[in-house]
């Protein structure tokens, strides 16, 4: 406050202490201005001390105010009228609120509390402002931070809108399609080959219906016509309220991944068919060439035992040998066919299977239940044949190594379009999520085999519960007349 009179003001300050007011006496306007200039709430001042701010200081602090800022100002003026000359000079400090003394004290604490609303609604709006402009510049720190990432991103960054318009296009994506920013940003997606458009619309609608998107690999068009294989990951994007406003979709060029891929699949074909080949040379000479020897060498013992007195020591001898030679011309046989056996050639895969278990059985003195019945007149390509058999003999190879069951489940069936061979047993068990167990050589054998024909093979096992080799593989023959 800034009265001709100290006394007054310190008497004025009082009093509206007395009402909850911190106010003080400004001995003269350099006073005032001082006090304003560090946060006074408002100020009061009598008509004759404005009049004397010759030096313009207290008009020019009024003046320059920030914008969100009106400083309450009471002008008390003289008791009767005032000149204009006096009104309009008070004028040029904004809006002061005018009251005419003499004062009561309950209109001047009116005023007073009134004048200390209107300020503190001010700085409300100052620190609305603030926060405004704080957030303002956090959101304009995050969107530089995000420009520059999908500047410099090595993956195309591309974000559509719900009809597949394109919003954002980013350098990487220039590069890997061959269209610039300028030609698609506000145009439809140029990328979509003719055969998978349903695909993409489909993609997008359950985009924005709020499904939940996952990684996948397709087919786009560049911008010369050509096809390029990309790996793709697309993320809704929401707004305040949740809702799917646009999708973006983070494109990788595997083009090159695919050709390696498809050489190595090339390679390991032939590897297998090699393999088989091999096998099938090497049982065909055991059978052919071993077979006949030992069969001589019999047929020639046998002559020779005809020779000897019954019960001699000659005798005995000649007929361990004779037994001797016998397994060891079972055991060949029994080698050729593993090595290749002549009955997936001539009976198919059923009857194979089923020699298989049941040879497999006897020898490995465990149970073994076969269902495969509906694939007795059922012939598929060689590549398969030979796949699903050796998977199935990987499989019992295991069950004999580490499983310790006491019966094993063999099926060999079509259901739902697919050709399915299950082998499950009830041993020991081991954990198939342990990354140990990828490492095993049988496993990974049997993976590779099913890889070759186009299936996929899964494990399902548990420490103590047995395990359970299925592959799967569609077919157009599980298709034919239904499933079985």
């Amino acid at each position: 406050m800034l009265a001709p009179s100290v006394g007054d003001a310190e008497i004025t300050a009082a009093i509206l202490g007395d009402f909850g007011a911190v106010a003080f006496a400004c001995p003269d306007l350099d006073a005032l201005c001082e006090a304003l200039e560090v946060g006074a709430g408002a100020a009061i001042v009598t008509e004759e001390a404005v009049l004397l701010d010759r030096s313009g200081r207290f008009r020019s602090l009024i003046a320059s105010q920030p914008d969100w800022s009106d400083l309450p100002l009471v002008v008390l003026l003289r008791a009767g009228p005032t000149p204009p000359a006096a009104l309009a000079a008070l004028q040029e400090f904004g809006s002061p609120t005018l009251v005419r003394r003499p004062v009561q004290i309950h209109n001047l604490v009116t005023t007073v509390q009134s004048a200390l609303r209107d300020r503190r609604r001010q700085y409300a709006v100052r620190d609305h402002f603030a926060e405004l402009t704080r957030m303002h510049e956090a959101l304009r720190e995050t969107n530089e931070a995000l420009r520059a990432v999908y500047t410099a991103s090595p993956l195309g960054v591309v974000i559509v809108d719900l009809d597949g318009i394109v919003t954002l296009w980013n350098p990487a994506a220039e590069s890997l399609f061959g269209w610039s920013a300028d030609e698609v940003v506000v145009h439809a997606l140029p990328t979509i080959p003719p055969g998978l458009v349903d695909e993409f619309r489909g993609n997008l609608a359950r985009a924005f219906a709020g499904w939940e998107l996952t990684p996948y690999e397709s087919r786009r068009l560049r911008k010369d016509g050509s096809v390029v294989e990309v790996a793709m990951w697309p993320a809704p994007l929401r707004d305040g309220g949740g809702t799917v406003t646009a999708v973006m979709s983070l494109f990788a060029d595997i083009s090159e991944r695919r050709r390696l891929e498809e050489s190595r699949a090339r390679l390991e074909a032939r590897l297998a068919r090699a393999e088989e080949e091999e096998r099938h040379r090497i049982s065909r000479e055991l059978h052919d060439q071993l077979g006949q020897l030992f069969a001589s060498l019999i047929i020639g013992m046998d002559a020779l035992g005809r020779d000897l007195p019954d019960g001699t020591p000659a005798a005995r001898s000649l007929a361990g040998l004779r037994q001797l030679a016998r397994q060891l011309d079972d055991d060949v046989h029994r080698i050729a066919r593993e090595l290749r056996p002549t009955s997936l050639d001539d009976l198919g895969l059923h009857t194979t299977l089923l020699n298989l278990c049941e040879e497999w059985g006897e020898r490995a003195k465990v149970v073994v239940d076969y269902f495969g019945g509906e694939m007795e007149k059922r012939r598929l390509p060689p590549a398969v044949e030979t796949a699903i058999y050796r998977i199935a003999q990987e499989a019992l190879t295991n069950v004999l190594k580490h499983a310790s069951a006491g019966r094993v489940t063999l099926v060999l069936r079509c259901l739902d379009g697919e050709l399915r061979l299950v082998v499950e047993d009830d041993g020991v068990g081991f954990d198939a999520e342990s990354p140990a167990s990828e490492g095993r050589l049988g496993l990974l054998s049997m993976r590779e085999r099913a890889a070759l024909i186009g299936a996929d093979l899964e494990i399902e096992s548990a420490p103590g519960k047995g395990t359970a080799v299925i592959v799967r593989m569609p077919h157009p023959q599980c298709r034919e007349g239904g499933n079985r």
